[in-house]
């Protein structure tokens, strides 16, 4: 789901749906612990049936609280305009040896 297209997102344990025809509700058990709100219907498959659209889902999360802050922190970050680069404040990544291979970052090195 592309960020620009949730217009709001909160966090709500569920344990009831009711059918709706412009929701998905995506439980895992019984309960769903988020809820998003989409700017616009989008289109989504059905197991049975032709697609149809929504604009709201409802789904479950593991640390909903972690979800949450992720992706309204992914929303309140600016754009960067196309073609250019995010500048980014953390260290550049290492990738880890593969067995049997040393490289000079990874002489005497323990793991």
């Amino acid at each position: 789901m592309p960020l620009g297209q949730i217009a709001t997102l909160r966090r709500e344990t569920r344990f009831t749906h009711g059918k709706k025809d412009n929701e998905l509700n995506l439980p895992i058990g019984s309960p769903t612990s988020l809820t998003l709100n989409l700017t616009e219907p989008v289109t989504v498959p059905t197991c049975l049936g032709s697609p149809r659209p929504i604009q709201v889902i409802r789904l479950h999360a593991d640390d909903p609280t972690s979800l949450y802050d992720a992706v309204t922190q992914a929303r309140t970050t600016s754009t960067p305009a196309p073609g250019t680069r995010r500048p980014t404040s953390s260290p550049a990544r290492t990738t880890r040896p593969t067995a049997g291979i040393s490289s000079p970052t990874s002489a005497g090195a323990v793991t």
